[in-house]
């Protein structure tokens, strides 16, 4: 529920602010990450998307995948 709540309360409100700041901008997005606070949660969202294709490869590289047979 509270997703929803989060989603729906301030959406529109940050998705017009996003909108002025493009515009503003030139549609120049890498003045969003000019701060290090920025940066640090612009790089903490990618992390967070990679996470599950980062395991894997790493659980690959290591041989101790879902895929890996442990009966050697």
């Amino acid at each position: 529920m509270a997703p929803v709540v989060l989603g729906l309360a301030p959406g529109p409100v940050l998705e017009q602010n996003f909108t002025i700041g493009t515009i503003e901008s030139d549609w120049d997005l890498a003045r969003f990450f000019t701060r290090p606070v920025s940066r640090l949660l612009g790089g903490l969202t990618v992390l967070t998307w990679c996470a599950p294709l980062l395991a894997t490869l790493i659980a690959r590289w290591l041989g101790t995948g879902a895929g890996s047979d442990s009966k050697g």
